[in-house]
């Protein structure tokens, strides 16, 4: 669990993924301002998360083959609450995993105060005395589903988004998703996926070519995101 002064996160030790969000400074109800909207959620009706890890495992120059985390690896963490506090700027969360082969993996979070953005970082210590390589990569797992709350007066959008310097801001529905695969490289784009007032994205460094995707999960789950055009080599 992490609180900040406008987030309250749950990160799940399973994948590192970010299973719940609470936004503090939005109520879920102009009726009653004690319970914040829930942006993401891991509960199966309205699963909402974010996800990173490493694609596949990479085979060195002798053939052999080095694990890495992926979404479904389970880390150590070093405590299970951490809370922003009073003269504290930001706080950062660690989580770790190695492999058998003695390569260690950090994922970190690092939240700031006042801020919504989170800063997603991954260390890699190359301890097997062998070359190790992967590629990086980010997604959002949403599954849909018809918001009670929501009025049927009013038409708002839930889904996917790309964004590219070429074709700006463009929407990918569910829809789209389940009839085709997304596979495009941009540079110095981003992907989400919106509902209502809020989104959650991934936003990756400037001028890093990705390879954004998206995935028909089944079970009314989507994955919309981005996996590194160059392999990490360590």
């Amino acid at each position: 669990k992490v609180e900040t002064v406008v987030l309250r996160l749950e990160i799940d030790s399973r994948g590192g993924d970010v299973s719940i969000v609470d936004l503090v400074k939005y109520p879920k109800t102009n009726k009653d301002d004690t319970e914040a909207f829930r942006l993401m959620s891991d509960a199966e009706k309205d699963l909402f998360i974010a996800q990173s890890g490493f694609a596949g495992k990479r085979p060195v120059n002798d053939g052999t083959v080095i694990a890495a985390p992926n979404h479904n690896t389970i880390y150590k963490i070093e405590k299970s609450a951490y809370k922003l506090t009073d003269g504290q700027d930001a706080l950062k969360v660690n989580l770790f995993w190695t492999s058998p082969d003695n390569v260690k993996f950090t994922k970190s979070y690092e939240l700031k105060r006042g801020s919504y953005q989170i800063t997603v970082s991954h260390k890699v210590e190359n301890n097997s005395g062998k070359i190790w390589r992967g590629n990086l990569y980010q997604q959002l797992q949403r599954k849909y589903y018809k918001d009670e709350n929501q009025s049927s007066f009013i038409y708002t959008y839930t889904g996917g988004v790309l964004y590219s310097p070429e074709d700006k801001y463009q929407k990918i529905d569910f829809s789209d998703m389940e009839d085709d695969d997304l596979k495009r490289d941009v540079k110095n784009g981003w992907a989400a996926v919106i509902q209502h007032y809020f989104l959650a994205a991934w936003v990756p460094p400037v001028d890093s070519q990705q390879s954004y995707f998206t995935r028909d999960l089944n079970d009314s789950r989507y994955a919309m995101g981005m996996k590194a055009t160059n392999e990490v080599q360590v």
